[in-house]
């Protein structure tokens, strides 16, 4: 399953290419930048920013810094800590999602949909941190929670795409196909350059018995998808196709 809103990975040369001293970042978005192009330098210049007065945005680079770097529950950690000093109501629920996406990275669900909870107490109407809540919910193993949050996306915003592709794998793992495959056909109407629902749909038809159709939907997945995560996906599946017939 992917997540489209969670923050990209870091890439291996920007590490490597991280200069040996880091100076102080003009502002927040500065060091922002330069915590996601390298991280390791990044962090460095956040905690001498910090250490210079930069309070608690210093430390918010420091935190997404290390989240680039891979330290998920750290990161979290530090997130979640800042989100309850934040005097700025809106800067507090923005930075409290942001621990919870971090801890749903460290593979930490049940802190994270605690944190998700706390979130959507505060901005039950945000569309996008009821998506993070059922996508950690699915994660989890939560199908029926899971689907709960998505009815109450598409309630509100029948044109969610993402909320069509995370209730179909919810169904799926709950072995409603027809429905699943209701919704897939939604996001393809919606979306037909949408890889990660070719795969989905691909998925579905194998599991119906119609193997050529889910090759035919594997292969578009493969040729459109961006997402390297998501071309593995789809070739794993292709080759239970192809080798094992079912």
């Amino acid at each position: 399953m992917t997540r489209r809103r969670l923050w990209p990975l870091l890439a291996i040369w920007a590490a490597l290419t991280a200069p040996a001293i880091a100076e102080v970042p003009r502002d927040h978005a500065a060091c922002l930048a330069q915590a996601r192009q390298a991280p390791e330098s990044g962090y460095r210049a956040a905690q001498n920013w910090s250490q210079q007065g930069g309070g608690a945005m210093a430390r918010h680079c420091a935190a997404l810094a290390l989240l680039y770097l891979g330290q998920s529950s750290e990161a979290a950690a530090r997130l979640e800590s800042l989100a309850t000093e934040a005097k700025n109501p809106g800067q507090a629920v923005a930075w409290l999602a942001q621990a919870g996406q971090a801890w749903f990275m460290a593979r930490r669900f049940a802190r994270a949909e605690t944190v998700q909870s706390q979130v959507l107490q505060r901005a039950p109407d945000n569309i996008e941190f009821r998506i993070d809540r059922a996508v950690t919910r699915l994660s989890a193993g939560d199908h029926w929670a899971a689907l709960d949050d998505l009815n109450q996306v598409l309630e509100r915003d029948p044109g969610h795409i993402d909320a069509y592709l995370f209730r179909a794998a919810a169904y799926r793992y709950l072995d409603a196909l027809d429905l699943a495959r209701d919704d897939v056909e939604r996001l393809l109407a919606l979306d037909p350059a949408r890889a990660e629902g070719w795969l989905e749909r691909g998925i579905l038809r194998q599991l119906q018995g119609d193997l050529r159709g889910a090759r035919d939907d594997l292969m578009r997945a493969i040729a459109k998808a961006e997402d390297p995560a998501v071309v593995d996906a789809a070739r794993r599946r292709l080759e239970m196709v192809d080798v094992t017939g079912r």
